[in-house]
């Protein structure tokens, strides 16, 4: 037998070993109505069952005699099962709970039970919950049970306090009878000293009996021991349990595989929503920065089965977080099969060893721009382009009024361009070994066969896929990268959201309610502001991470955005992480963050604005169609392109944008604290990369999402485990928005009708 795979054997066998071994063994679980969570809530409030969603399965046990064992089998957080026998009478009890919502500060939860072996309807025992968590620190409860049966109803009504710790919860319950004329309570406290280790007492039965409970996780895994009795030690039970979680926990021990396998097969997306996926380029970085930590960790093997990196700025992030791991002495071995591009290379070589198929093309060749020009056409068709913008640099119109880079354009490319190229270079230097001069020389060289590649030391070696798989991943127990978010405390934890802004900044009226909505090729007024607005209310979300990936547009929408975020930040703070690009409109609603973060190949600024139309009366008469207007004010045609503008039209757009780009000035004075004659100088339209606009201060901080998230934890004083990520709008508020829209769509429509119905009665 292989190595490796007598070392799944061992694995598997050990792990039945220990659920086969799991019911001869005791458990009990001390918890209370207020702290209990997840399948906790079956026994003290059904509510609490909404408070989680982490186990998958749990085998368990009481014993406190020969005549007096329970066994149990948990199936989730709401479906558990008991059999037990106590003084020779069996029954098998099923407890099943329902709870919502769960995602609140407040849950409402019922919970049915039956004896399977005398099932009756009648005997069917509910009871009811509520849990609410007013605060972090706080939790509150109630709960009635035995609802059917009058004569034994009970309320329980508890609460449970965290002394500005998660690390401590003291909880109490104060039981009564059906008419209130006794009371019961109950104390108890939980702690974790240590991650992954966790003590429980509870005591109970008007403070004579007791539990003691000690739980150790390890990843999945949790190992749950208890001793329960009284205070006279007349009576005990002890045991353990075992119990499989959805999501791992902290532990104290090294755990997880040695080796990692991480599968590409599709593009990695900066803009992605997506939480639990490692397409989302925030969630992959999060997670490569939490295996750096992990001293378990030996290996990465990532495997480039299709084009995974498609921009600068995604491979800016890998490369740092892939050089990140190996300084903290991980190996990170990159196989490229025969479809990937220039980036994905790079982050590969950012690595420790890198892999390609045979007769794979391996296409460094640099980075450059080309832009067409449609000045001759224009002429030919008889286009006439009237404009007015801030400067020469301010060069989006240049396609329609040249036929060729103009001297300003031509040098800020080349110093925009000149950050990615200089990229290419370090990684080549800090990756490969290289020497500058040399990596440059490489570049130039390329593009070149994996062969070739191999000799010149751009790759390590040359395998097929079936090669590498053997060599690298049969042999190693590599087990399979995903997405794991640590199972935190679940009270209401603090949020920050995360606010994905990509696309042409329109306004929404000038789309369909889908597009102005749901859909991230556009930011418009409609998709952003409700949002913002939303989060500024939210007493749970703390933070805001605001990324933006937009080239601009519609001005008026871009400062009614600007605004919505200087609201918002007065309330809390706001990091803003640029794309791939932030300029002129983009930048205009990056700026107004607490703190504006952007990779070093970024491209930003370009503050300034532009207007044209242009004007095809010409054209048309080349073609035969002739045109005649009646028009009641000197500009009524300003906007038309069906006439051309005169001197004082010309002087009036002229004024037009010049007011524009001067509050467009003042906006970023106000929102980067800089003197305004600095703004009007770096202004114009001038574009620039990340690491060139923070010499400028027009960011904070070269950096992405992942440096903006421990920005916002030092500013809220939490750590990773201590709040909840969010990505909005979540799909409730989505939906919610899309009706509202098509409510209101719809109410316009039967406006827009009337008076076509009043017209058709007459």
């Amino acid at each position: 037998m292989r190595e490796g795979h007598r070392g799944r054997f061992l694995f598997s066998a050990g792990i039945c070993a220990i659920l086969a071994c799991a019911p001869l063994f005791g458990w009990d679980t001390a918890a209370s109505a207020a702290s209990a969570e997840g399948f906790e809530g079956l026994e003290y409030n059904p509510a609490a069952v909404a408070a989680a969603r982490s186990v998958a399965v749990g085998l368990a046990a009481g014993f406190g005699g020969s005549d007096d064992y329970t066994l149990s089998v948990l199936l989730s957080d709401s479906l558990r099962l008991d059999y037990a026998c106590e003084a020779a009478a069996k029954t098998a009890r099923l407890r099943y709970g329902l709870a919502f919502p769960r995602d609140s500060a407040v849950h409402f939860g019922v919970r049915a039970s039956a004896d399977l072996m005398d099932f009756r309807m009648s005997q069917i025992d509910l009871a009811t919950g509520l849990l609410w968590y007013p605060h972090r620190y706080l939790a509150l409860a109630a709960t009635q049970e035995h609802l059917i049966e009058p004569l034994d109803r009970r309320y329980v009504f508890g609460a449970a306090l965290r002394p500005f710790t998660d690390r401590l919860t003291l909880f109490v319950d104060l039981g009564f009878d059906g008419d209130f004329t006794t009371v019961q309570p109950a104390l108890g406290f939980r702690s974790e000293p240590l991650d992954g280790v966790r003590i429980d007492f509870r005591a109970d039965n008007d403070l004579r009996d007791f539990i003691v409970a000690a739980s150790v996780a390890a990843d999945v895994f949790r190992l749950d021991l208890s001793l329960a009795g009284d205070f006279a030690l007349k009576s005990m039970r002890v045991g353990a349990g075992v119990r499989y979680d959805l999501r791992p926990s902290r532990s104290i021990l090294p755990v997880g595989a040695k080796v990692l396998h991480l599968r590409l097969d599709r593009p990695i997306d900066p803009g992605s929503g997506q939480r639990e996926s490692v397409y989302n380029l925030d969630t992959l970085v999060a997670r490569l920065y939490q295996l750096a930590e992990s001293p378990r960790l030996e290996t990465l093997i990532v495997s480039f089965e299709s084009t995974a990196v498609l921009s600068i700025d995604v491979l800016e992030e890998l490369v740092e977080a892939f050089t990140y791991l190996k300084r903290r002495g991980k190996r990170i071995i990159s196989y490229l099969d025969t479809t990937y591009s220039e980036f994905d290379y790079l982050a590969a070589a950012a690595g420790s060893t890198v892999v390609v198929a045979p007769y794979a093309l391996l296409p460094l060749v640099g980075v450059g721009s080309r832009q067409l020009f449609f000045k001759d056409l224009f002429e030919r068709l008889g286009i006439e382009v009237e404009y007015a913008r801030s400067s020469e640099y301010k060069s989006a119109l240049d396609r329609f009024l040249r036929d060729s880079l103009s001297e300003e354009n031509r040098r800020q490319l080349e110093e925009f361009l000149g950050s990615s190229y200089e990229l290419i270079l370090d990684v080549l230097v800090t990756g490969r070994g290289f020497s500058r001069q040399r990596a440059a020389e490489l570049v130039d060289g390329g593009p070149y066969w994996s062969e070739n590649a191999a000799q010149l030391g751009l790759v390590d070696e040359v395998l097929y896929a079936q090669e590498f798989e053997r060599r690298y991943l049969e042999d190693s127990f590599a087990a399979e990268l995903s997405f794991r978010e640590f199972r935190g405390t679940n009270w209401r934890r603090p949020r920050i959201a995360v606010v994905k802004a990509t696309g042409t900044i329109v306004s929404g009226q000038a789309l369909s309610p889908w597009d102005r909505l749901a859909t991230r090729r556009y930011i418009t007024d409609d998709n952003l502001i409700p949002v913002l607005e939303h989060l500024q209310m939210d007493s749970r979300v703390r933070a805001v991470l605001l990324y933006i990936d937009s080239g601009g547009g519609d001005g008026m929408i871009s400062d009614k955005i600007w605004k919505a975020i200087m609201e918002l930040k007065q309330e809390k703070p706001v990091a803003v992480v640029m794309g791939r690009l932030a300029a002129s409109g983009g930048y205009y609603l990056a700026m107004a963050g607490d703190r504006v973060f952007a990779r070093r190949t970024a491209l930003t600024g370009s503050i300034g604005s532009f207007t044209y139309k242009l004007v095809i009366a010409e054209m048309l008469e080349r073609l035969g169609v002739a045109s005649d207007s009646i028009r009641y004010g000197e500009n009524a045609e300003l906007f038309s392109p069906f006439a051309g503008l005169s001197e004082r039209q010309r002087d009036k757009l002229l004024e037009l944008n010049r007011s524009f780009s001067d509050h467009f000035y003042r906006r970023v004075a106000e929102s980067r604290s800089l003197p305004y004659e600095t703004v009007e100088r770096l202004g114009g339209g001038r574009i620039y990369s990340g690491e060139r606009a923070l010499e400028l201060e027009l960011i904070d901080q070269i950096g992405g999402v992942h440096a903006a998230l421990q920005y916002l934890e030092r500013e809220l004083g939490l750590s990773p485990g201590q709040y909840d990520l969010r990505y909005y709008p979540e799909w409730n508020m989505l939906l919610r928005l899309i009706l509202q829209e098509l409510g209101t769509s719809g109410r316009d429509r039967a406006r827009e009708m009337l008076p076509l119905a009043a017209l058709s009665r007459r």
